[in-house]
């Protein structure tokens, strides 16, 4: 059941789900291809610990609470999932007790996607003022408090810290960091990365509020 990555992936997908899935949203929430997605919940149907629903000329599949292992499998993806959510939720901590707070900050990358290894990075972003120097204090108060949940939970926050300028800068400078914060972000504070960027494009953005979100 969990022998590969597309078949554990899958599994999380089809255990968080109440209704059922199908395998092109397994495919979307997965990375994996869709005839991907298919081997893996076929193989996995194959064991029981999930059953295939036919309906029309597709199928969806459910997390079948009769099996054997069922029970063992939801409490490790719990515990998984606080663990994955731990840094995110400390971070929201943070925000209600930070004497300075960023005008963002976005949890982004495999962690939010759902796509992440024991070993991956969670990454999180914060765009500070248009001061090196506070805002790396605001990503250094929040690494403070960060160090023991990684400690506790065996992860690596990875944060990344932006000025404004850095900020509006970043979609000519590095497409691809981009191109991630479009797709993956998930808002912890402020407004969304595109809703920033157009702020900060403002004439006279100085008297927009960054932080509401959008």
């Amino acid at each position: 059941m969990l022998g590969s990555m597309g078949r554990l992936r899958s599994l999380r997908v089809v255990r968080g789900s109440v209704h059922g899935v199908r395998a092109v949203d397994v495919a979307q929430r997965t990375g994996l291809t869709i005839a991907g997605a298919q081997r893996a919940l076929m193989s996995l149907a194959g064991t029981g610990i999930i059953v295939q629903i036919v309906q029309g000329r597709g199928a969806v599949y459910r997390w079948n609470e009769e099996h054997p292992f069922a029970s063992l499998l939801a409490a490790l993806f719990d515990s998984e999932r606080q663990r994955r959510t731990a840094v995110q939720d400390a971070a929201v901590n943070w925000l209600e007790t930070a004497h300075a707070h960023p005008l963002a900050l976005w949890w982004f990358g495999s962690s939010a996607r759902g796509t992440d290894t024991f070993e991956s990075d969670v990454d999180l972003m914060i765009v500070g003022p248009d001061d090196r120097t506070a805002t790396q204090a605001i990503a250094n108060t929040l690494e403070e408090t960060l160090a023991p949940v990684g400690i506790r939970f065996a992860l690596r926050p990875n944060i990344i810290a932006y000025t404004t300028a850095d900020f509006h800068t970043l979609p000519e400078k590095d497409p691809t960091m981009w191109a991630n914060l479009i797709s993956d972000a998930i808002v912890l504070h402020g407004p969304t990365p595109e809703r920033l960027y157009e702020q900060l494009a403002m004439p006279h953005s100085a008297n927009s509020s960054p932080n509401a979100r959008s």
